[in-house]
């Protein structure tokens, strides 16, 4: 993967070199160790694997489904069959952001090195305790404003409880991000001076390339 750049007042090429088999593995421990786990519960007509198919993607899946029959059915003004009403009740497993970039370097994104390495903000779970400890003190010392507003905070307090129990161990993604970049070997092949470049496109007329000045970066327009 090839790799620009901003360096003080040049722009360097880099060849990105890594063992897949090594990112893919830190992509896995993410998923594993990083990710959020969450009630949720919903209807439909769908069977299991097309409910399944329909509702998870390379960012988050699901699992321990419980599928009930609601005695019911649902018509469609398309078709005259009639179909099964199901109640699914499962976790969701939703990956942390750092899975998306790794998917996108894989595919040798150039640009998601650019977010990696300069706007990737490290994701660190929440403290349960002190969410449920503040809400619970609130309901304690009659912290709100009506009778629904404490229900809401209970409901709250019971949401809140529930991922603590069900992302125990949850980690942040820090240990693994360093180890993601520790993986990567940038190998310099060439480099401009910011001005050569500017002076280049102009002489050309080339727009396949812009530097951002701002953002002391090299964008590749489409």
């Amino acid at each position: 993967m090839i790799y620009y750049l901003v360096e003080d007042k040049y722009i360097n090429k880099y060849e990105v070199v890594f063992e897949k088999d090594k990112i893919i593995k830190i992509r896995d421990e993410i998923i594993k160790n990083c990710s959020l786990k969450s009630n949720e519960s919903r209807e439909s007509t769908l069977e299991k694997e097309e409910f399944i198919r329909n509702n998870t993607n390379e960012l988050n899946k699901i699992e321990s489904i419980i599928i009930k029959d609601t005695n019911r059915v649902s018509s469609y003004s398309d078709t005259s069959e009639d179909k099964k009403v199901y109640n699914y009740k499962y976790i969701r497993v939703k990956y942390p952001y750092l899975v998306e970039l790794i998917n996108r370097i894989l595919n040798n994104d150039s640009q998601s090195l650019n977010e990696l390495l300069n706007n990737y903000k490290i994701e660190v779970p929440q403290n349960y305790n002190v969410l449920i400890d503040s809400i619970l003190s609130d309901i304690k010392h009659n912290n709100y404003t009506s009778l629904n507003d404490g229900l809401s905070k209970m409901e709250e307090a019971k949401k809140y409880i529930e991922l603590k129990e069900l992302n125990p161990n949850i980690e942040s993604t820090y240990f693994y991000y360093n180890s993601l970049k520790e993986n990567l070997d940038f190998h310099l092949i060439d480099s401009l001076s910011i001005e050569d470049v500017m002076r280049y496109n102009d002489f050309f007329e080339n727009n396949k390339y812009k530097y951002d000045i701002k953002n002391e970066s090299i964008l590749r327009l489409k």
